[in-house]
This record gives C-alpha cells, sequence and structure tokens, in this order.
C-alpha cells in the first residue's frame, strides 16, 4: 500500500489531520520535521537558526528519501517540502499526495507561528511563503482538501479518497 503524504502550508492542518487520518486507516503516522528534529538531535528552530535553510533543506531530503522506502504510512511534512524536485519524486514515487489547503486568514487565526522558523514575528511573511508555494502544492498533488471547516471532514475527505484506491484497504 502506497504512503499518504501531507504536504501544505505551515499551520494548515497536517499533523493533526495526518495522525486521525493514520489512526483511521489503521496505520503508522510520521512526522517528517520531528524525524528531521531527531536525526540532527535538535529542534527544527535550532536548525534555522545555526546552521541555515539550506543545511535544514539537505537533512530534510535526507529524510525524505527514508520515509519514502516506507509502505502504508501516513507522513506529515513540513511546509517547504516541494521546494525541492527531488523530495516532491521521492514522496511521489511510492505515496499519495494530499495538499492540505487552509485560507491563510484561518492560519493565522489558529496556528502559532511563534515555533515556525521561517514565519515567527513576522506574519507579511506568510503571504510570502504561500505566494511562492501555492502553484508547487496544487502541481504535485494527487488529491486537494480544504482544511477550511471541522477537521471531521478534512480528515474523512482523505480516508475515503485513500480507500477508494486500488490496492489500498
Amino acid at each position: 500500500m502506497r504512503n499518504v503524504v501531507l504536504i501544505g502550508m505551515p499551520g494548515s492542518g497536517k499533523t493533526t489531520l495526518g495522525k486521525k487520518v493514520a489512526e483511521a486507516l489503521g496505520r503508522e503516522f510520521i512526522d517528517l520535521d520531528e524525524r528531521t528534529a531527531a536525526k540532527e538531535g535538535r529542534n527544527i528552530g535550532d536548525i534555522f537558526m545555526e546552521s541555515g535553510e539550506g543545511y535544514f533543506r539537505d537533512c530534510e531530503e535526507r529524510c525524505v528519501r527514508e520515509v519514502s522506502l516506507l509502505h502504508s504510512a501516513v507522513i506529515s511534512t513540513g511546509g517547504g517540502v516541494v521546494l525541492r524536485k527531488a523530495n516532491v519524486e521521492e514522496l511521489k514515487r511510492n505515496g499519495y499526495l494530499v495538499f492540505i489547503d487552509r485560507a491563510l486568514e484561518k492560519i493565522l487565526e489558529s496556528a502559532d507561528l511563534s515555533s515556525r522558523p521561517l514565519l515567527s514575528g513576522n506574519k507579511k511573511r506568510i503571504h510570502d511563503l504561500y505566494d511562492q508555494r501555492i502553484g508547487l502544492y496544487r502541481a504535485c498533488a494527487d488529491l486537494l482538501v480544504v482544511n477550511n471547516g471541522s477537521w471531521e471532514s478534512s480528515v474523512q475527505q482523505i480516508v475515503d479518497a485513500v480507500e477508494g484506491m486500488p490496492g489500498e484497504r
């Protein structure tokens, strides 16, 4: 069975939805940012601050290669994973990419952006990142799920799509 890979903006709900989807499908949940941080022995903010974004993206790419070898996992990615074509190719090789699209207003209302290295202290930056990434998310997604209402509805859309795929479930 293919992995279910959640992509989207920081604060769009990838981790929350990913955990719920994994539970509903009886699959392992993997948070790519947590995995990257664990491999580095420091949190994402510290990696960005001490080593820079380029270094973080290199670490993230190595973790993408590892998780792409798995089967049947639900993987929540970092918002910038789509910035590298190699990441997208690896994730698509054995994964079904689901773009979690959440309105920027909703992200700004509900997400704690202070813990996000590229967003802390700069709400305008989220608009810049959205403009930079929206086309990438849409281009590589196999499914788009709008997450502006209840998380239950978003989870059900993903579960229904996965269960409807040949060879799944």
